[in-house]
């Protein structure tokens, strides 16, 4: 799927139980913080402004502020990575992907877009659509990693809850 870089797509979004098994690997959360308007380690400025936008949707609605998870950001980035190079917006084994972050692994979801010219316009494209607004507001979500490559931009956001609630 293409768009211009000033109108954007997005897929639908996907949001469903993660699947792994009890033998995948066990991992703490492997969450940084990142606060105010400073940027993540080792996530872009584009990633880092559509999880801070991202967080301020989920604070107006009342809900907590998602935590910027490493398992989760190499998952998005990996698949922005496929997406641009394959140039097909998708959400490809979304399951399969997400197994090995065990410890998000008992509920997941995930946004994909294309061709937004900002991280502002991204996260309002998503907010204006139900199947997008609904992963981001989602209150069993605690953690985010967020994905970017190409020009234009590829972007996948996955979401997880922490295992065992």
């Amino acid at each position: 799927m293409t768009a211009p870089a000033s109108r954007g797509a997005a897929a639908s979004a996907a949001a469903a139980p993660a699947g792994v098994s009890a033998a995948a690997q066990q991992s703490s959360p492997a969450v940084v913080t990142a606060r105010g308007r400073g940027k993540i380690p080792g996530w872009t400025w584009f990633e880092t402004q559509v999880w801070r936008l991202t967080n301020q949707e989920r604070v107006r609605a009342g809900l907590s502020p998602l935590h910027p998870h490493t398992c989760l950001r190499s998952v998005a980035a990996a698949w922005s990575g496929s997406m641009n190079t394959h140039q097909n917006l998708s959400h490809g084994n979304f399951p399969a992907r997400v197994r090995g972050c065990s410890s998000v692994r008992r509920y997941a979801g995930e946004n994909v877009a294309f061709g937004y010219a900002s991280p502002a316009e991204l996260v309002a494209a998503w907010m204006k659509s139900p199947h997008h607004r609904e992963n981001i507001l989602d209150p069993r979500f605690r953690y985010l990693g967020v994905g970017g490559e190409g020009n234009p931009m590829y972007v996948s956001q996955v979401f997880g809850a922490v295992a065992g609630r």
